[in-house]
Order: structure tokens, then C-alpha cells, then sequence
């Protein structure tokens, strides 16, 4: 579903924009996920229209991982009377190791050109997932292309939305690596001029390292392109609570150096109590003072096993 909440006094109201079924013949996605932003799970271009995705759906193949297709990407138009019109812009239909991805993860990035990027965690040669760009092209039709395929030698499975900085290149975050110890990645994607583009591993989550995060998710991007991102475990705080993880999550900054290199520091560590734990896999949001806002799925004051928070980082 794709809804829309309007406040009117100190009250608000709820608008549902559209339904998905993808059921009884009918090639619409379904589960819509999609990673925060100001806008929320959607992202809009400046015509008004919005674009998400869907983890299954839109015709296809049908099994645990995909129900009639394995995903899609959408596009929400407003009419004149107040109503939306969904259109389907690209469907992924077959699961498993293919030359197209499978399985959507998260939401969108667009370019000043229009162009969408998104990763899906699973698809290409190897089945660990892609990362795509949609281009709008003439009569409405979009083209994709896949920049990244994740080898089975490398990343496991992208996690997050991404983001892009001045220079085109493009970050995210993967759940694992090819070292015994990593716990997740964030990594660079660079054009080249043969195609497809280079990856590069800017920083590997080490769950020997006790203050570490464990398992990123999608990143924000400031104005010096510090990336900022949450994991869902690690930390160094609440260890007890969250067994052998290293603590409850983590709020951390990369910085960029001289020569490539990155330099991470941890924020903020959840303990599982009243300031929360396990964040959510979900990009946090920031406001122009740079503080940072998110989400956990348990702690809090009434229940720290159950609840969950809403929670800001001041720097």
C-alpha cells in the first residue's frame, strides 16, 4: 500500500493512493519497502510523481523468494481529482542466478538526469544481487541497465538504499565480504569506460573488534561527503542483552582521506534499554544542523524488549 498522511489542525488524516495485488492474474508488485527519506519510503522527482519499489511481484516466477515475479519498480502519478495512477517501469520476474537481478531491497536514487538507481539483494550471473540504473527514454519507456553484479568471491548481498556524490559515484552497504571476520561492508562504485563499474570495499565491519558495527544498512550523505549509516548490531554496548554481536547497533561516520582511504567512527551504541536497539534497515534521515534521525525495532522505556524508539544524534 502507498499512503499518504495530511495534517489539518492537530489532527492527521490518512489517504491510501494505492493498493497493490499482485494476485488473480494481475502484474502489480507487492510487500512495497523502501529506504527513509525526507519524502519517507517514496522518493519524488520534480514533476510531483513518486517512485519506489517492490520486493515481489509483477509477473514471474513464484517461489520463496518471489510471489508472481520478484519485484518491481513504480512510478505514483497524481491526477487532477486527487487520485494516483500506479504504472509499473521495470519488472524483475525470475529468481535465482540470471542476467537481471531479483528481489528489491530498498528504495531509489535519482539523478539530476532522472535516472533511477537501486540494488536488488538477489539476481545476476552469481545470485547475490545487483545494482541498476533505470533511464527514462522515449514514449515512456525505461531502459535498465545492470552497473554491478555481486561475484560469489565478494560481497554478499546488497542491504540498502544508495546514495551518490558530486563526482557520480555511487555507495551503498552489503551484508557480508569474502574475510572471516567481516560483518558487512560499505563500499564505492565507480564508472569506467568499458561498462561496467568498479567496486571498491571503503570500509569492513569486523565483528572481532568490540566496538565495531555488525551488519550496515543504508547510508546518508552530507555536504563534505561523510557517509553516515546505522548497523544492526555491534556498538560495544548492551552485549549481554544481544548475545555474542557486540552490542545492540550503532550510529557511525566514514570520513574520506587522502589516497582512498576512510576513516570510521562510531556515533552513537545502543544498549537495548531506553535508547533502543537494533536499528532498523532503513536510511537515516538528516536535518540541515546535521542532525541525524532514525528508528529502532526494540528497546524503550515501557517495554526494552518489545517497543522501539524514534531517535536523533546531535553532533
Amino acid at each position: 500500500m502507498v499512503y499518504r498522511l495530511a495534517k489539518k489542525g492537530s489532527e492527521w488524516k490518512e489517504t491510501i493512493l494505492h493498493n497493490f495485488n499482485s494476485f488473480n492474474g494481475h502484474n502489480d508488485g507487492c510487500i512495497s519497502i523502501g529506504a527513509v527519506q525526507v519524502t519517507g519510503f517514496l522518493i519524488f522527482d520534480k514533476a510531483g510523481n513518486l517512485y519506489g519499489t517492490t520486493n515481489q511481484g509483477g509477473g514471474g516466477d513464484s517461489n520463496f523468494f518471489c510471489n508472481n515475479g520478484c519485484g518491481t519498480v513504480f512510478q505514483m502519478t497524481p491526477n487532477q481529482n486527487g487520485t494516483w495512477k500506479e504504472r509499473v517501469l521495470h519488472v524483475f520476474p525470475h529468481s535465482g542466478s540470471s542476467a537481471d537481478g531479483s528481489n528489491p531491497v530498498a528504495g531509489l536514487l535519482m539523478d539530476g538526469s532522472g535516472n533511477l538507481y537501486g540494488s536488488t539483494f538477489l539476481g545476476g550471473p552469481a545470485g547475490r544481487g545487483t545494482i541498476f540504473r533505470l533511464a527514462p527514454g522515449a514514449k515512456g519507456v525505461w531502459q535498465e541497465t545492470i552497473l554491478f553484479a555481486f561475484p560469489n568471491n565478494s560481497l554478499l548481498y546488497p542491504s540498502g538504499a544508495l546514495v551518490m556524490d558530486k563526482s557520480r559515484n555511487l555507495y551503498g552497504t552489503s551484508g557480508g565480504s569474502n574475510c572471516s571476520s567481516c560483518a558487512g561492508v560499505v563500499f564505492e562504485l565507480t564508472p569506467t569506460a568499458q561498462g561496467p563499474w568498479k567496486e571498491t570495499d571503503i570500509h569492513r565491519f569486523n565483528w572481532m573488534k568490540s566496538h565495531d558495527g555488525v551488519f550496515p544498512s543504508g547510508l546518508v550523505m552530507d555536504a563534505s561527503s561523510n557517509l553516515y549509516g546505522t548497523t544492526e548490531f555491534g556498538g560495544g554496548q548492551g552485549t549481554d542483552i544481544c548475545g555474542n554481536q557486540g552490542g545492540c547497533g550503532a550510529v557511525y561516520k566514514l570520513s574520506p582521506g587522502a589516497n582512498g582511504t576512510w576513516t570510521e567512527q562510531i556515533l552513537f551504541g545502543f544498549d537495548h534499554g531506553p535508547d533502543g536497539g537494533l536499528p532498523l534497515d532503513d536510511r537515516l534521515v538528516m536535518d540541515a544542523a546535521g542532525t541525524l534521525y532514525g528508528t529502532t525495532f526494540m528497546g524503550g522505556i515501557q517495554n526494552p524488549t518489545e517497543v522501539g524508539v524514534v531517535f536523533k544524534v546531535t553532533p
